[in-house]
């Protein structure tokens, strides 16, 4: 009984926490309107004035909303895989995400295996991350279509009102994919939609429901399948609502047309983003690559990308530490560099200028290993020793909450890492 009583408070005990540490995260919910096309004149526009709107953020760490995007697209890929082993012919929209479900797949599994680098981004009032808010806008207004040069000149008309941090233009190709996954998970919603309609069609002469009647997929499931009686009762229907069934079969042959545009360009898109979103590409997008480029020596232009990488993190460490902007740092530590005749990273790493000398990795692993365990083994030893069981049942409990120990530790510096970025 005690013992019972004991792992129901722990269970308690242990929620409470996890929520605790989770206060103030969670996930975003994509939008998964297919959106109004903007030529790329008035696009220009747009974004500037969506970059103005941008600038207040806060700290934050959501997530996308992953499951639901996943349960969407395998529900669609269940439907037409069952169309096309029972024989029956595909739309072309169908067609699309049939054929290229393993790339949707293989995109989903890169937004999943990259969820973590979604903390600490500036996330804007209404809870969505900037740099996925950016991404989704160009994706929503240019039907999904995603070239190297129209994605390029997005990015500078947006970081010429408000320059996105290295940290978000790292996430570029998460955002971007999630938002065309987004763009995906709407036209899996219509084939959930027209495949429903046309089931209740082709099943039951008697679906003749007002709810049923509003759906074009039914009048063109009825057209189908449907007895002459049937027919001719929906026709009257139609004719009531002042749409001939003509005009509702028309309607739904447009409706065809805008999907199956839509599913094509999701697919190339998501095959575009793979293609040109590498490293070298998003270093160049970035500002601060731009500002340590100035360097005289020039030893970072010469440079392998790992290591330019890991000097843009660094200054993007350095700034969220000391809450300073990423630009100011990198012109900082260029300015000093270039009249000293040094190169930049003499300034990052053997006389730091901001903060202190960082230890070696091994012993920062060691010490964050140190940090993490001792007082997890604390904790296991404390229950071990004081609580209100029999002396077997504490051994069991103890080795049991180590580990649990561990995990909520491991969230509570991943809560601090997060929420210690700057507002911007």
């Amino acid at each position: 009984m005690y013992f019972v009583v004991c792992a129901v408070l722990c269970l308690l005990i242990t929620a409470a926490i996890f929520s605790a540490v989770k206060a103030g995260g969670g996930t975003f919910l994509p939008s998964f309107t297919t959106g109004a096309y903007i030529s790329p004149s008035a696009m220009k526009e747009y974004l500037i004035q969506l970059a103005r709107a941008q600038k207040e953020v806060r700290a934050g760490y959501n997530l996308p909303d992953l499951a639901l995007i996943a349960r969407k697209i395998k529900r669609a890929h269940k439907i037409t895989d069952a169309k096309a082993a029972a024989g029956r012919s595909l739309f072309e929209f169908e067609r699309w995400l049939y054929d290229n479900a393993y790339k949707l797949a293989e995109a989903l599994d890169i937004l999943t295996a990259g969820k973590n680098d979604w903390r600490g981004l500036p996330t804007l009032a209404d809870g969505l991350p900037r740099v996925f808010a950016f991404a989704q806008a160009v994706v929503t207004h240019s039907d999904g279509v995603l070239e190297e040069a129209y994605v390029t000149a997005c990015i500078e008309d947006y970081c010429s009102e408000t320059p996105l941090y290295y940290e978000e233009i790292a996430v570029l190709p998460l955002a971007f994919r999630c938002a065309l996954l987004a763009r995906a998970v709407s036209i899996c919603d219509k084939v959930i939609t027209v495949n429903k309609m046309i089931d209740i069609a082709r099943k039951s002469n008697t679906g003749l429901a007002a709810d049923n009647i509003r759906f074009n997929s039914f009048i063109y499931g009825v057209s189908l399948y449907s007895s002459v009686a049937v027919k001719k009762r929906v026709a009257e229907l139609c004719a009531e609502n002042g749409q001939p069934i003509a005009a509702r079969l028309a309607n739904f042959d447009r409706q065809l047309i805008r999907y199956n545009t839509l599913a094509a360009a999701v697919i190339r898109s998501v095959n575009a983003v793979s293609v040109f979103m590498d490293g070298a590409y998003l270093r160049s997008r970035s500002q601060l690559n731009s500002i340590l480029e100035g360097e005289k020596v020039g030893v970072y232009v010469n440079m392998a990308e790992d290591s330019r990488e890991a000097y843009l993190r660094e200054i993007s460490r350095i700034s969220t530490k000391m809450n300073m902007p990423e630009q100011y740092v990198g012109r900082h530590i260029v300015s000093l560099a270039n009249a000293e005749g040094r190169e930049a990273g003499y300034y990052l790493y053997e006389n730091p200028v901001f903060g202190r000398k960082r230890l070696p990795k091994p012993v920062r692993t060691c010490v964050y290993i140190a940090a993490l365990n001792i007082p997890a083994a604390a904790a296991g030893a404390v229950w071990g020793v004081f609580a209100p069981l029999p002396a077997a049942w504490r051994i069991i409990t103890a080795a049991l909450c180590y580990p649990l120990a561990c995990a909520v530790i491991r969230e509570l510096y991943a809560l601090i890492l997060s929420a210690h970025v700057r507002h911007r």
